[in-house]
């Protein structure tokens, strides 16, 4: 469930939920914010329980970075299974020595129709294949191969299922259609001001009862349907208050509405990223996210992931004037030269 605004700037929140896990690794990969949270304010320093990697804080030379790289039988093994002994090597041009690893790529012209065609068979929609084999996917994309491919469900088939829920008070009723998770829905009637749910609450003082799921996984059709059927039902009693404001089968704001995959696709294409898109028109960018079609703006650039070493880090901070600057401008920057203890060469404190 979302927690409210500010809650993870509360020390104790972010200790509590540091205890689940074991080390900062896997803290990062469950609760990004919190773990964002937690370097920030060097809460981290505090969680001596995280274990740390064999080879963290480990002087990679020659030596050490040729026993390392013995580990490994591939090249792409090495840079994620010991980042900083693949980026000393890389910059010193050893790489070349280690004949014992492997460097996987497949020959030119391998992803042939029948092969992309045996590989989607695996699975049952287009994301699931984009994910599992990207140079397929790609391969199968550019040439028009995957709308042959008919078993690859749309994204939005599989995803887009609506439940119909319901908040009875003793003399009031409210009936409700999402396509979210209930209880993301549970939490914004019951905090959100905005809310018909918290309005009547507030104004008889009495409490919001439970949420009660009518039918979920309905398809849109059916959901509206049903909807607009309940609230006509309960319309016409005068011995209870409907305290829906609009009429029924509104798909809200998360709904597709106007936004079709052509108009979508439109503004699409006056946009070089999916970053820019969102800026540009955050309705579009969420709906051609939730039905999988932003994977066919093949023109989108992808994000570029930066290795950040000293070097690179003292040029990124260079064009900030102190720490907080630098901490908004470039976090990823900023954390690499935290956690490597950069950051009072580049920002010396006053003693």
């Amino acid at each position: 469930m979302r927690k409210p605004r500010g809650y993870w700037d509360v020390y104790e929140n972010v200790y509590n939920e540091a205890l689940k896990y074991a080390s900062s690794k896997e803290f990062n990969a469950n609760n990004r914010t919190a773990y964002m949270k937690a370097c920030h304010n060097r809460w981290i320093e505090d969680f001596t329980w995280f274990k740390r990697p064999e080879h963290w804080n480990k002087k990679w030379n020659y030596v050490t970075c040729k026993e390392e790289s013995k580990k490994y039988s591939n090249l792409y093994e090495f840079q994620h299974g010991s980042s900083g002994a693949y980026q000393v090597a890389s910059k010193n041009k050893w790489l070349k020595e280690y004949e014992w690893l492997i460097y996987k790529q497949r020959p030119k012209g391998f992803y042939t129709y029948k092969v992309c065609k045996e590989i989607s068979a695996n699975y049952t929609n287009r994301t699931d294949f984009r994910k599992g084999c990207y140079q397929a996917w790609w391969v199968s994309l550019k040439n028009g191969w995957i709308d042959d491919f008919t078993w690859l469900i749309p994204k939005d088939e599989v995803w887009n299922k609506f439940t119909i829920y319901c908040y009875k008070f003793k003399t009031a009723i409210y009936i409700g259609l999402t396509m979210r998770a209930p209880e993301e829905r549970d939490y914004e009637h019951r905090n959100c001001i905005k809310s018909s749910v918290f309005k009547h609450s507030l104004i008889t003082g009495e409490e919001i009862p439970k949420m009660i799921i009518v039918q979920d996984e309905l398809l849109k059709t059916d959901a509206q349907k049903i909807e607009t059927e309940l609230i006509e039902k309960y319309k016409n009693q005068t011995n209870i208050k409907l305290l829906n404001k609009v009429r029924g089968g509104g798909l809200g704001t998360y709904g597709k509405g106007s936004y079709t995959k052509s108009k979508c696709l439109k503004i699409a294409k006056t946009c070089k990223s999916r970053v820019e898109l969102k800026k540009k028109s955050y309705q579009a960018w969420y709906i051609s996210k939730k039905s999988g079609w932003i994977d066919d703006y093949v023109w989108f650039k992808r994000p570029i992931h930066i290795q950040w070493d000293y070097k690179s880090c003292k040029k990124e901070a260079q064009k900030c004037k102190t720490r907080n600057e630098f901490n908004n401008s470039n976090k990823s920057a900023y954390l690499s030269s935290w956690k490597n203890g950069w950051l009072d060469d580049f920002f010396p404190k006053n003693k």
